[in-house]
């Protein structure tokens, strides 16, 4: 995955597994090597107007559960993005 963002000039790679993307191999590459919880935690910051709306017509747009905004985020709570979603919950 780090010969993909180095190939693709990518700024960042966004996994729950950062043991295999350590500094020494990315660092070379100015790649960071993000969690998802910290790159969503960004995302919400930098443009919540637009991570609102995305989210809602995620939820809506799902045949199955989880059919609202408040089951997206349980699965994403569940999914490794803990911080994201009790951050996302405290703004509405």
């Amino acid at each position: 995955m780090l010969a993909a963002a180095v190939c693709g000039q990518a700024h960042a790679v966004v996994t729950l597994n950062v043991k295999d993307f350590p500094a020494e191999a990315a660092d070379p590459y100015d790649i960071e090597v993000l969690r998802p919880d910290d790159f969503l935690l960004d995302l919400l910051d930098l443009a919540p107007v637009e991570v609102t709306s995305v989210l809602r017509a995620q939820a809506g747009s799902y045949r199955r559960a989880p059919r609202d905004l408040h089951g997206l985020l349980d699965r994403l709570d569940a999914g490794g993005a803990p911080q994201f979603a009790a951050e996302f919950r405290r703004r509405l």
